[in-house]
């Protein structure tokens, strides 16, 4: 899910951002983590968020891969 432009939350990431999300996504071989009824998606990840959607944590072990 994309942000909207004017999202208050795309201001608060590091100037890194990009490096961080690509990292993940290498990290998680460009797979969706998501679980859902013990399943794992097969999807392709496209996106990174926060494992805790309540905080600005942005290491890398607080971030998941998620498809689209």
């Amino acid at each position: 899910m994309a942000w909207p432009a004017r999202s208050p939350r795309r201001a608060r990431l590091p100037t890194n951002w990009n490096q961080i999300r690509a990292q993940r996504l290498e990290l998680d071989n460009y797979q969706c983590t998501k679980v859902e009824h013990g399943q794992r998606c097969t999807a392709q990840a496209t996106d990174v968020d926060h494992i805790d959607s309540m905080t600005d944590d942005n290491r890398i072990d607080a971030l998941r891969s998620l498809c689209g």
